[in-house]
């Protein structure tokens, strides 16, 4: 199986996503006692699936999809995020 741990990131979001992707997949991760968000994804549009991925005693979100705070240029007609066994503790 995948397993990641993300943690103790003194900067941001554990995992940063900015300004394009096409689809976002993260699965069997731990994002643990991150400076903000466990991940911020900032883009428009596209697919996220979250699969069984724990989020734990982050300092800000678990996960933040603040693609329209950043980029205004566009707006995508479909943005689906999925979470499959996924855990906020």
């Amino acid at each position: 199986s995948n397993e990641t741990i993300i943690a103790n990131n003194q900067f941001g979001a554990g995992l940063l996503i900015y300004k394009g992707a096409g689809d976002v997949v993260i699965n069997g991760t731990r994002f643990e006692k991150n400076a903000d968000s466990g991940v911020n994804i900032t883009y428009s549009g596209g697919y996220q699936l979250i699969n069984t991925t724990q989020f734990v005693a982050n300092k800000g979100y678990g996960i933040i999809t603040e693609y329209l705070k950043l980029n205004r240029t566009r707006i995508e007609s479909q943005n689906k995020v999925e979470f499959v066994k996924t855990q906020f503790l």
